[in-house]
């Protein structure tokens, strides 16, 4: 019996199998990654929530896109190797550099991607965790999970990697590193003065991130620059923050080194400071009054009673006798405090009564002159 001959293939059918066979692998290789990302996004599922549950997620997730172009560019690559030999041109020597900076870039991307995915699911467990914490507690704030630091060192980090990958990148294309030491001696003498706003501003974020003199999500007032709202976001060059408007207000962040900020966000009691008018001819009753104010506010489950409680007479004027009340109120929250505040000032309102007296308005004096009134014919 003849032995089976074998059918030599042409050029064409070479080139056509090895583009079939690489077209294969691609979508093989994109399903299981796909699949393995998959199962294990439910493997750290199951783990116990941690840094390294954290770390895993962060990883699996950061790997999928730098991954699924890798699968492309191999293919490219292989298509490419295919047409190379069909038409016998040394494709190989030709794209070995390229491959390996695509493959750098590639290593960056992912290592970038891990970085912000890390910090991202960090910054996702502080916001779900700072939900949980009873803002209303004024010793509540030292639970709160402040993620700042995290947000600085990803950030520091991310540079980091990418002058490193990039050093190491024109190193390998044979870039001298002493000749691009001096250039960087004189051209970086040259960028500081051409970008000196921005490089205030990068300065001025990074002072923000090692301060802290805000986060976002606090509410922070310049009432003498108009900037008032809650931080959304604190920038490498600017901050947002929205205003209670919902209108988003961007400050440079060079600008907070020169402005006084007040953390509304960061307070320990609000301050209940009101002046109120009773007439002088009450004046007997004004001690027994003051008294029974305070009694109120001493004994008033929302003011704190460890906090200044003053309630004196301090003026007299034009037939009014003026009084201020002083008392700091428990909660943190604005709402809250103003609800406080109107039970407050009606329980004052009725202690006044009581005691056979009113609360006045202060009086206003109109200056009326004749002169102008002449000229617009009043």
């Amino acid at each position: 019996m003849e032995a089976a001959q074998e059918i030599p293939l042409s050029p064409g059918q070479v080139l056509v199998l090895k583009l079939l066979l690489s077209f294969v692998g691609a979508w093989l290789s994109h399903f299981l990654l796909k699949r393995l990302i998959h199962q294990g996004m439910l493997a750290a599922d199951r783990e116990e929530p941690g840094t390294k549950t954290r770390a895993i997620q962060s990883a699996i997730r950061a790997v999928y896109w730098p991954a699924r172009v890798g699968i492309v560019l191999a293919f490219l690559n292989l298509v490419a190797s295919g047409l190379g030999d069909y038409f016998a041109v040394a494709v190989q020597s030709r794209l070995g550099p390229l491959n390996w900076y695509l493959s750098w870039g590639l290593a960056l991307w992912f290592t970038l991607s891990l970085i912000g995915k890390f910090r991202e699911s960090i910054a996702q467990d502080a916001l779900a965790h700072n939900k949980l914490i009873d803002s209303d507690d004024p010793n509540s704030r030292s639970l709160y999970r402040d993620t700042t630091h995290i947000e600085t060192g990803a950030r520091v980090l991310s540079i980091f990697m990418v002058v490193a990958f990039g050093l190491t990148g024109l190193q390998e294309a044979g870039v001298s590193m002493s000749a691009l030491a001096a250039f960087g001696g004189f051209g970086g003498l040259a960028v500081t003065f051409a970008a000196k706003d921005f490089l205030s501003n990068i300065f001025g974020g990074l002072m923000i991130y090692l301060d802290k003199p805000f986060t976002a999500g606090d509410w922070i007032k310049a009432e003498a620059d108009g900037i008032e709202g809650i931080v959304e976001d604190v920038g490498w060059r600017i901050t947002t923050i929205r205003k209670f408007n919902k209108v988003p207000l961007y400050v440079m962040n060079a600008q907070f080194a020169k402005i006084n900020v007040e953390n509304i966000s960061r307070l320990t009691h609000y301050r209940l400071y009101e002046r109120l008018y009773i007439d002088t001819a009450d004046a007997a009753l004004a001690p027994a009054i003051m008294r029974s104010v305070a009694g109120m506010l001493e004994s008033h489950s929302e003011v704190d009673d460890s906090q200044t409680v003053l309630v004196k007479v301090d003026s007299i004027e034009d037939g009014r006798l003026r009084f201020f009340v002083l008392c700091y109120c428990r909660t943190t929250k604005w709402a809250l405090y103003h609800q406080i505040k109107q039970e407050l000032l009606l329980n004052i309102n009725q202690i006044v009564q009581e005691h056979g007296s009113k609360l006045i308005t202060p009086q206003r004096a109109v200056l009326f002159q004749p002169e102008l009134a002449v000229e617009n014919n009043l």
